[in-house]
């Protein structure tokens, strides 16, 4: 794998996935990437924010799909997963997907914003989950507006726990933007944590974070997050704390550091990938190494690293590597 170059289908075209999660495919199918195309337009980070400026639109939600993580080996799946035309209009962000077992289905959350305000910070979040049978659709849309115990919520991450049941992890923007867990209901489609406070943890964090991921490393479940960082070109530290269960009570454990110079996205653990060490991926925004002019959105590069778990629970911190090789069985 390399972090100074792009991932490319067998054709040889970017893979432009941004802001999403990797899963893999039931059975011997292999590995998917979900992510969300903001556009092929200049890279003015949060320059502009108002609704259709470059990377606060509707985007693109698409998938690629690949037999074994190989840089070269992806296939982007036909159509997107769910048209603009088919949600609300505003501006989205950070689309997740994951697989429940239990209902044969395939699950979609995606954040967006209903654009009323002069600004964002004048606009709740919301989100909007849907469900298909397979990866690459056609999508059914459950909940335009999902109820959540803490309104105003913002990134969040999808995690399925060994168990099958289903949690969210989620930047609570109604408080100082700590990090909140809430378990999903059954068919992951709404929180079981928005009524019932045994379903969601306390508030984890020192504030202030955004980008959670949740995962779990044997009897540990860890729960990172990364500093405000809006398209952010300088990256983000990623905070680590550890718990016994995925609604806590969680514990500081220190920071993966910011040597890669990029913004959490996702971390993937599979049995089958790394002999089940942690797969760390995040966005280096504007990154764009092609040759002269503006970088582009989507052409901003991804980092992904092997996070390595110590004997006493600690995660080390990220180093920098232009490439490194894994193991997929």
């Amino acid at each position: 794998m390399s972090n100074t170059d792009f991932r490319r289908t067998t054709d040889g075209a970017i893979v432009g996935a941004q802001d999403g999660n990797l899963l893999r495919l039931p059975g011997a199918a292999g590995f998917a990437l979900v992510g969300i195309l903001y556009g092929q337009c200049n890279f003015t980070a949060c320059a502009n924010e108002s609704l259709g400026a470059c990377g606060f639109g509707a985007g693109e939600v698409r998938a690629w799909a690949s037999p074994d993580l190989s840089q070269d080996s992806w296939r982007l799946l036909p159509g997107e997963l769910l048209p603009a035309a088919q949600r609300p209009a505003g501006i989205y962000f950070r689309p997740h997907v994951v697989f429940n077992a239990a209902t044969q289905r395939y699950v979609l959350w995606l954040r967006w914003l209903n654009v009323t305000g002069p600004a964002l910070t004048d606009d709740s979040t919301l989100y909007l989950t849907a469900s298909a049978p397979a990866l690459d659709g056609p999508y059914s849309v459950a909940h335009v507006a999902v109820p959540m115990y803490y309104n105003n919520s913002a990134d969040d991450n999808l995690f399925v726990d060994d168990d099958g049941a289903a949690y969210i992890a989620h930047t609570c923007r109604s408080c100082a933007t700590h990090i909140v867990v809430e378990r999903l209901a059954d068919d992951f489609l709404t929180s079981r944590g928005a009524a019932d406070p045994a379903f969601r943890s306390a508030l984890v964090g020192p504030g202030g974070t955004e980008a959670p991921a949740l995962f779990r490393v044997g009897a540990t479940v860890y729960l990172t997050m990364s500093h405000l960082c809006c398209f952010c070109t300088q990256g983000s530290e990623t905070l680590v704390y550890s718990a016994p269960a995925p609604l806590g009570p969680y514990t500081a454990l220190g920071s993966l550091g910011n040597a890669p110079r990029a913004q959490q996205n996702f971390v993937f653990v599979d049995p089958l990938v790394a002999g089940g060490a942690p797969l760390w991926g995040g966005n280096r925004w504007g990154s764009d190494p092609g040759p002269g002019g503006p970088p582009l959105f989507d052409r901003s590069l991804q980092f992904w690293a092997q996070l390595s778990v110590l004997a006493n629970g600690l995660i080390a911190p990220i180093a920098w590597a232009d490439n490194f090789t894994i193991d997929v069985a």
